[in-house]
């Protein structure tokens, strides 16, 4: 659908202008979850290289709170280029947390908008 890429593409430009400007990475907008990631040389996601942001919400069961998963195996090394992304990029995103919170809630919103 056009206009979800139009919010994917833009998404792409606010967290660059955040200075969250990792080579080789895309992202997928839904209504309540963003995957930022690492790509192959086919646009494809990587294995293990995926962050998964869930949007804020209100629900009748409460408010809850903006969250990133990257899944790991707890350990580390820079031979997985996916997995060195994947962390590159979980640590950008929480030391720009409160500037990222808006920008991906915004885009899930503007989803949420153009489904309906």
């Amino acid at each position: 659908m056009k206009e979800i890429n139009v919010i994917k593409e833009q998404t792409l430009s606010k967290l660059k202008d955040l200075g969250i400007d990792i080579q080789n990475i895309d992202v997928r907008v839904s209504q309540h979850v963003v995957e930022i990631g690492a790509v192959d040389g086919e646009g494809n996601f990587e294995f293990s290289g995926v962050v998964t942001y869930y949007a804020s919400e209100d629900n009748i069961l409460g408010k809850r709170d903006a969250e990133i998963n990257f899944a790991s195996s707890g350990s580390f090394n820079t031979s997985n280029k996916a997995a060195t992304t994947r962390t590159i990029l979980a640590a950008s995103l929480l030391n720009n947390w409160d500037a990222v919170v808006n920008v991906l809630d915004s885009a899930c919103m503007d989803v949420r908008k153009v489904l309906s």
